[in-house]
């Protein structure tokens, strides 16, 4: 199945990074100090290494297969996936990097490569959304209106608020903001497509 190759996938990738780490940490630790400083061991091979890395990345967010419920041809990566991948790079690589001594400017980006993954999320987020907005639009029209403060209202908007907060929550955990504005953004058509909805139902 497809989430079962994408979840493969995944722990295979997670587990190279965490490998690299571990071999910079043994020559910082380990190697480095048999050389003279101006050799600057660990970023001669840190690299060496770092590219191969950021090709296996390419290679994944590229791969695809075949839904076997729609028969489409999707991303292997499913959402989880996708933001464990984001966590392992934003929460762990990185900042086990920067404790070595070696700093986002000198390490190559691998969110970049992950680009196809970020809009698979986007576009599989943006559907799910439209089609709980409409399930929200038929509810709100079955409802009966509450009054409050001389006022007559529906809990719907509620409900699209906190369906929004829930969404930008998850994008927040991969520790990308970039991440976070491409999911934020999808919220920007969400009133005009409920008003929408409503004036279709009723």
């Amino acid at each position: 199945m497809v989430n079962e190759r994408s979840v493969t996938q995944a722990k295979e990738t997670i587990a190279s990074l965490n490998a690299l780490l571990a071999e910079i940490e043994t020559v910082y630790y380990d190697i480095s100090p048999c050389f003279p400083p101006e050799y600057k061991i660990v970023y001669a091979y840190f690299d060496v290494i770092q590219n191969e890395l950021k090709e296996l990345f390419g290679e994944w967010s590229s791969l695809t297969g075949v839904d076997e419920e729609t028969g489409k041809t999707v991303f292997i990566a499913d959402n989880p996936t996708i933001i464990g991948l984001f966590q392992s790079v934003n929460d762990s690589y990185y900042p086990g990097l920067n404790r070595l001594g070696i700093y986002r400017e000198n390490i190559v980006d691998l969110i970049k490569p992950l680009r196809n993954m970020e809009i698979a999320f986007r576009e599989r987020t943006k559907e799910k959304m439209f089609e709980w907005i409409k399930n929200i639009a038929k509810e709100d029209a079955k409802s009966q209106p509450e009054k409050a403060g001389g006022r007559l209202y529906t809990k719907s908007h509620v409900d699209l608020i906190n369906l929004m907060k829930q969404q930008i929550e998850i994008a927040e955990t991969s520790k990308s903001s970039h991440f976070v504005f491409e999911i934020a953004f999808i919220f920007k058509s969400i009133r005009k497509i409920y008003n929408n909805c409503r004036r279709t139902i009723t």
